[in-house]
């Protein structure tokens, strides 16, 4: 068998160099998802708890973008959520203000129309966001 000497300080390196790869620090992981849905829950819970139908889009007298959602209490009990929408601009960035956490109590099996207008006509898209109620 032969013997490949090498010199220390090269060895020391080659490991340092492995070392490093594997043991990097990564601050956050990139979130591959290639589309955000427009409407989304906090906790999945709320998945088994709420049904939705498509949202519908409209137009203001002003022409601002309006979107309603139509929700329910997929159970037998009732149920007291908030929701609120993000408006987005062209470039995906949050248009100000920002809508605050509006309560919604759900009858059983009935459903309720979630309907909001944006703030500006800078507004091109939305993300309604959903989250159990706060006492």
């Amino acid at each position: 068998m032969k013997r490949i000497n090498l010199p220390l300080s090269l060895v020391a390196i080659l490991l340092v160099t492995v070392g490093c790869q594997s043991t990097a620090i990564v601050p956050g992981q990139y979130d591959d998802a290639a589309v955000y849905p427009n409407v989304t829950l906090s906790q999945d819970s709320l998945q088994k708890a709420l049904g939705f139908q498509e949202p519908a889009l409209s137009r203001t007298e002003n022409d601002l973008m309006r979107v309603t959602v139509p929700v329910r209490a997929r159970s037998n009990e009732m149920l007291n959520i908030e929701y609120r929408v993000i408006w987005l601009d062209r470039d995906g960035a949050p248009v100000r203000p920002e809508m605050i956490w509006t309560p919604l109590r759900l009858e059983p099996r009935q459903p309720q129309y979630v309907s909001a207008a944006a703030s500006s006509p800078a507004a091109t898209n939305y993300n309604i966001q959903f989250r159990w109620g706060r006492p």
